[in-house]
């Protein structure tokens, strides 16, 4: 790991702060959102578009067991191509809806298993930073389809259209069960996450 990465990672948490107050404003489109939902946010985008592909190709491709590589792969690049899909339909269509979002999430965490089945594996007795994380990654799809459902439950076709909401938010009881969950979710998450960065930085001298 280099310098790069750190200020870039640094960076990255200040961005999501200051588009948490930003969104917070009257008359945002997409509505208020949560800080845990923030925080979500960004562990979604950091991780699945970012530090998968940099992970990837720094951590060395031979070093990491292939249906781990397969794994990591598979979400990312269904992520970028969703994403791309999804900004489009949020900002310019406006008809996007948790649905497609779900869909979308089951057939790449059905994706992601047959990835890992038709590979090589890491475990705790090798590689277990690698494991953890791998293991985090499916977590974090189920995650993210239990709050897009959640979601979804509540809010029905209220994601679309100009007044389409598409984050949960504290000033709503109704949304208290979603963010509590979040809120776990983002503390096992991240700590997934920080204790491959930490063995991996350790490895690498930093």
């Amino acid at each position: 790991m280099n310098v790069w990465f750190w200020l870039f990672s640094i960076l990255t948490c200040g961005i999501a702060f200051i588009l948490f107050y930003r969104q917070n404003r009257p008359g945002k489109i997409g509505g208020p959102i949560a800080l845990s939902k923030a925080i979500w946010l960004h562990y979604t985008l950091y991780t699945w578009f970012f530090f998968i592909p940099y992970a990837w190709i720094q951590y060395g491709a031979d070093s990491i067991p292939s249906g781990d590589r397969h794994v990591w792969w598979i979400l990312s690049g269904s992520m970028w191509a969703r994403g791309i899909i999804e900004l489009y339909m949020l900002f310019v269509s406006k008809n996007w809806t948790p649905v497609i979002g779900i869909s979308h999430d089951v057939l790449t965490f059905v994706g992601m298993v047959v990835g890992y089945l038709f590979g090589d594996h890491a475990g705790w007795s090798d590689q277990p930073a690698v494991f953890v994380f791998t293991l985090s990654l499916f977590a974090s799809l189920i995650a993210e389809t239990h709050h897009a459902a959640s979601f979804y439950l509540l809010m029905k076709g209220r994601t679309q259209g100009d007044d389409g909401l598409w984050y949960a938010h504290k000033g709503d009881p109704r949304f208290l069960r979603i963010l509590r969950v979040t809120t776990a979710c983002n503390a096992g998450l991240y700590s997934a996450l920080g204790y491959f960065i930490w063995t991996w930085s350790a490895r690498s001298g930093g």
